[in-house]
């Protein structure tokens, strides 16, 4: 029999254009070692299924070079000797990929006490002009 779907399928670090996904074995193994995983990405906009990973036998993995400013949902299937399993196992929170850019920082400045004269700090040099 096919596997059941892989569990908890979890977001867990977005770091500039990458996220880690991680999920627990299924359940059901359909009686057969699970020989791999089916990792997919879908953008939160269109919901569009793209292949990440294809035989994958870790129950981790890193999906590079997402788009930034987009958000996306990942899933999971299981694949043991009789092929994949029917339902996906989908991660419950997505992998947003936020713009990092220039923020600006203003310096920041000592407010001047209006109350005191001004004074010179060092000594004005003697100037001779020809008329």
């Amino acid at each position: 029999e096919k596997a059941g779907p892989a569990e908890n399928v979890m977001v867990k670090e977005v770091w500039g254009t990458n996220a880690l996904v991680e999920w627990q074995p299924p359940k059901d193994n359909g009686n057969s070692e699970i020989t791999g995983y089916f990792i997919q990405k879908a953008d939160k906009k269109t919901m569009e299924w793209f292949t990440v990973y294809e035989h994958s036998r870790h129950t981790s993995c890193t999906v590079p070079d997402l788009i930034v400013g987009n958000e996306y949902y990942f899933r999971v299937f299981s694949e043991n000797i009789c092929g994949l399993s029917d339902s996906p196992g989908v991660s419950k929170n997505t992998a947003r990929i936020l713009k990092t850019g220039i923020t600006y920082k203003p310096l920041e400045y000592k407010e001047h006490d209006f109350r005191t004269p001004p004074k010179f700090l060092t000594p004005l040099p003697d100037r001779v002009v020809v008329a």
